[in-house]
C-alpha cells in the first residue's frame, strides 16, 4: 500500500510500512512554534487504538502540541487499521519495526530529535529500540515490564520463583490428575517456567549478576544501561496498586538493578492504578504529568 495522507486540523493520518505490515499512524503537530521535538506513543498490549482509553494519548498529544512538541502515536499491527494479526504480546518480542517507522515519520515532519512515551509493552519496545535511534533523546515509561514472556505467562513464573527446586520436583513428581488436558498443561507450564529461571540464574551468574533477580529480562537491563551509558532522561512510573504485579516486581529488584544509578534515570510511584489507565481520574492526571516532566525535561530554545 502506497502512503496516504489524511489532513485534519492539526493532526495528519499516515500510513507507513513495518515488515510485511502497514501500519496505521497520527501525526499532531505543535499549535506553538515547533521545538524540533517528536514523541512517540507506543500504547501497551491490551489492543488499544491509537487515540488511547477514553482518547487518552489524543489527549496527550494535544497537550503536547500546545507546548511545541510533535508526536505521532499508532497502532500495532493486527490493531484498528492496521494490517496483520497478533495473537499475544510478548515482551522479549518487541514490535521494533514499528517503532522505527513512528520515529522516521517525526524526522519527516523535520524533527532533530525523538522522544518516547511507551506503557506495557510499549515500554518494552521503547527501552529495545533505544539503542538504533541515534537522535533520541529523553522517555517516559509507565509500567515498564521486567520479565520476559507474556503477560499471561508471568503469574505462573511468580508462582515458581520462590519455590526451592527440591520442592518444587517434589511436587510435580505427583503428577495429580495428568490425564486431566488442563492438569497437564499446567505441569508442562510449570516445568518450563521453573526451567527458564534455573538457566537465567546461571546465565546471570556467569555474567556477575548474582544478586539480581534471574527472572529480570536482559533486555530490559542492558537497554536501560544503554539509556544511563548515553545521558538520556528516563522516567519509569509504576502505580501503588495491589493488583499491579509489574509494580512489586520494579519495587522487589530496583536495589539491585544497577542501570537505576545513574542521575538520568529516575523512578516514581504514584498513589493511584496507573496500569491500564483504569480510571478517568487517573487519565485527567497523567495527562499534564506527562507533559510537564517533557516540558522541564526538554525545554524550548
Amino acid at each position: 500500500m502506497s502512503p496516504a495522507t489524511l489532513a485534519v486540523a492539526d493532526e495528519a493520518v499516515r500510513w507507513f510500512e513495518a515488515g510485511d505490515e502497514t501500519i496505521l499512524a497520527v501525526v499532531t503537530r505543535p499549535t506553538v512554534p515547533a521545538r524540533g521535538v517528536g514523541v512517540i506513543f507506543l500504547n501497551g498490549g491490551h489492543g488499544g487504538s491509537s487515540s488511547g482509553k477514553n482518547r487518552i494519548y489524543t489527549r496527550m498529544a494535544a497537550d503536547l502540541a500546545d507546548r511545541g512538541f510533535h508526536s505521532v502515536r499508532l497502532e500495532w499491527h493486527g490493531i484498528g487499521d492496521s494490517t496483520g494479526a497478533v495473537d499475544e504480546y510478548i515482551m522479549d518480542e518487541p514490535f521494533l519495526d514499528e517503532a522505527f517507522g513512528a520515529a522516521q515519520l517525526l524526522r519527516d515532519e523535520g524533527c532533530d530529535r525523538i522522544a518516547i512515551y511507551g506503557e506495557c509493552f510499549g515500554a518494552r519496545t521503547a527501552v529495545v529500540a533505544a539503542a538504533d535511534m541515534p537522535d533520541l533523546v529523553a522517555m517516559y515509561l509507565v509500567t515498564l515490564v521486567l520479565r520476559d514472556g507474556a503477560v499471561s505467562e508471568q503469574n505462573p513464573q511468580r508462582l515458581v520463583d520462590d519455590m526451592p527446586t527440591s520442592e518444587f520436583v517434589k511436587r510435580i513428581g505427583k503428577l495429580r490428575h495428568i490425564g486431566d488436558p488442563k492438569r497437564r498443561r499446567l505441569y508442562i507450564d510449570a516445568v518450563r517456567n521453573k526451567s527458564r529461571l534455573l538457566w537465567q540464574k546461571a546465565r546471570y551468574r556467569r555474567e556477575g549478576n548474582s544478586t539480581l533477580a534471574p527472572w529480570v529480562g536482559r533486555q530490559v537491563v542492558s537497554g536501560l544501561e544503554g539509556l544511563g551509558a548515553r545521558g538520556i532522561p528516563v522516567h519509569l512510573v509504576y502505580g501503588d496498586s495491589y493488583w499491579d504485579p509489574h509494580r512489586f516486581d520494579f519495587e522487589e529488584v530496583a536495589d539491585d538493578l544497577k542501570p537505576l544509578r545513574y542521575d538520568t534515570t529516575t523512578s516514581q510511584v504514584l498513589d493511584e492504578m496507573i496500569a491500564g489507565y483504569r480510571t478517568l481520574p487517573v487519565q485527567d492526571h497523567l495527562v499534564p504529568l506527562v507533559g510537564e516532566w517533557f516540558d522541564r525535561t526538554l525545554p524550548a530554545g
